[in-house]
């Protein structure tokens, strides 16, 4: 009989934010690429998507590494020891990054839609609601928002 092999039509892979190693070693899995991405046009940028913001990070690739645009990329969304990152391909080099923190749980992050009333904020213009950041020290370091309307 035969053996039939099922492959995902939009493969993933795990990376973690492992402590004391360098982020510059980031890299799609040699096996990743040898599974799923043989017969794809393979360019030198990586294209990575987020439900974060609606940009599209475009993040170069020197061999498998992520190399120029992964700074901005991790600091973007705040990447740090202990979070993995799932990359789901779509096609192209083109990946949908899902953060996780270290409890497991995917890493929640502020809405980023802008309304007229934010862009008013933005330019220093009255309006009913205005937003205060306020800076707790702890060995968390956390920052919430006051809303006053």
């Amino acid at each position: 009989m035969a053996k039939i092999t099922i492959r995902a039509s939009n493969p993933h892979f795990v990376v973690p934010i492992m402590p004391r190693e360098p982020q510059e070693n980031i890299a799609i899995p040699k096996s990743f690429l040898r599974n799923y991405l043989i017969g794809e046009k393979c360019a030198r940028k990586a294209t990575l998507r987020t439900r974060k913001s609606r940009k599209s990070w475009k993040v170069n690739l020197k061999g498998l590494c992520f190399e120029d645009g992964w700074d901005d990329f991790s600091t973007a969304h705040d990447l740090q020891d202990g979070d993995f990152l799932v990359f789901k391909h779509e096609g192209d080099l083109t990946f949908y990054v899902t953060v996780f923190d270290p409890s497991e749980c995917e890493k929640e992050y502020p809405s980023v839609n802008v309304t007229n009333d934010d862009q008013k904020m933005e330019k220093g213009a009255t309006t009913k609601k205005k937003m205060k950041k306020v800076s707790k020290k702890s060995s968390s370091n956390f920052s919430f928002y006051i809303f006053s309307f």
